[in-house]
């Protein structure tokens, strides 16, 4: 049997129960070894952990110091890993006025082709935490902050199911924190259908556009205009995001429209500008309750979470 520090090698008798006429190796039974298992506990541990960060030919090789195991092994144990997927009931509940998520979604290249020959895999990621607290150290400054009490979802998710992921986000809020004094619940992202729909499953949640999409999105409706008019467009446009002037803030958007030439830069244009109409309810409240959020942070956690393994580096996976 391998083991971490090396193989070990053990002579032993094979018996047959008189009573039952069973074959057994009763020094297995004593140690308590599995049946047709070369490999020690703590070895397919060590195999699994290695694997969640390299190749599975790196942590076939790591198995042990005298030997390895083929990456087809180290396949077969991932394989068996079952993921604990119930949530354990708080007997005190934590308590929180304010509770933040952040959603977004990853693109994963497949080995192979998957149903209707996609070979892209876009697992979500839902992250839900308390707040943000300053990560620099006694005596330092720095402006970077960080999540407290966060939590992560995360699957695949796809099509109908993308529902199922809002219910456990939901059933884990409810068995860790004191509903009742919950205030409000802000989701934030870029606006895509399977994130808003978290407010039909969560209570006392609204959603959030976050900065980063709206920006860009007005950006992109000045982009071709030239940089004097550009800037003061932006300028105005700003202004009246800040006095939630609806009216004004169209007006200008469907006025820089009419300073581009060509249809197609027209109708891109348009089309940005429908992405900010449909979501003005959730840029209000981007602003009316700016005092309260944290920013949204769901790009840098998908790099962070999923991307540094999954996607970043040109390798291929299967569902």
């Amino acid at each position: 049997m391998m083991f971490k520090i090396g193989n070990l090698h053990i002579k032993r008798a094979y018996y047959q129960d008189k009573v039952t006429g069973e074959y057994l190796f009763l020094l297995d039974k004593l140690l308590n070894l599995p049946k047709y298992e070369r490999l020690s506990n703590t070895c397919i541990k060590s195999v699994i952990e290695e694997a969640t960060d390299s190749s599975y030919k790196k942590a076939g090789e790591k198995a042990s110091i005298s030997a390895g195991v083929s990456k087809q092994t180290v396949k077969n144990f991932m394989h068996k890993v079952k993921v604990p997927q119930e949530i354990v009931e708080l007997k005190k509940k934590k308590e929180a006025r304010i509770l933040h998520i952040v959603a977004d979604e990853d693109h994963v290249s497949l080995q192979r082709y998957g149903k209707n020959r996609q070979k892209i895999a876009m697992p979500k990621l839902i992250m839900l935490y308390e707040g943000v607290v300053p990560d620099a150290g006694e005596g330092m400054s720095s402006k970077r902050n960080k999540v407290i009490e966060k939590f992560y979802f995360s699957g695949l998710y796809k099509g109908k199911n993308s529902h199922k992921i809002w219910e456990r986000v939901a059933e884990y809020i409810e068995k860790t924190y004191d509903y009742e004094k919950i205030e409000k619940i802000y989701i934030n992202g870029d606006g895509a259908a399977w994130i808003k729909a978290g407010c039909d499953f969560i209570e006392k949640s609204v959603f959030v556009l976050d900065k980063y999409h709206m920006k860009s999105a007005i950006n992109d409706c000045v982009a071709g205009l030239e940089e004097k008019i550009q800037r003061d467009i932006k300028d105005r446009l700003y202004r009246s995001l800040r006095e939630l002037d609806k009216r004004e803030f169209f007006r200008l958007l469907e006025m820089s429209k009419d300073f581009l030439e060509g249809q197609k830069k027209k109708a891109a244009v348009e089309e940005k500008i429908k992405y900010l109409r449909y979501h003005w309810r959730a840029i209000e409240i981007q602003i009316t309750d700016a005092k309260y959020l944290t920013g949204c942070c769901a790009e840098g956690q998908v790099s962070h979470v999923l991307s540094s393994r999954l996607s970043s580096r040109p390798l291929g996976w299967s569902l």
